[in-house]
Parts: C-alpha cells; structure tokens; sequence
C-alpha cells in the first residue's frame, strides 16, 4: 500500500490567499478525521471484544 496520501495539500504551500483555498482545505482536512476516527472505532470495537489480532490489522489503516 502506498505512503501516499490521495487528494493530499502539497507541504511547499505556504500560504492561503483564498476563501476557497481555506474551504477546500476545511474540507480535505474534515474528510481525513472521519476517516480516521472511523478506523479507530472498528479497532476499539475489536479491542473491546477482545479481539486483539483483528485490532491490530487497523494499524497500518490509521498510517495511511
């Protein structure tokens, strides 16, 4: 699996000029927390039910 975040905000941009720059970022950022935040709740549901081995292939998901 690749490194490489999808839709990801180049890290030479320094500055937003724009309102639209400001949303577009909003949102990219709004979109990757609840894809996490989704991630960490299967895992916790896996480590509450005791399911350690099925938890720890959430791992590499929350890297990414």
């Amino acid at each position: 699996m690749s490194n490489q975040i999808k839709n990801s905000v180049p890290l030479t941009r320094t500055a937003i000029n724009l309102e639209s720059e400001a949303e577009e970022l909003c949102k990219l950022v709004e979109e990757r927390l609840d894809a996490v935040e989704a991630v960490i709740r299967e895992e916790t549901d896996r480590l509450a039910e005791a399911r350690l081995r099925d938890a720890f292939t959430f791992y590499e998901k929350k890297a990414n």
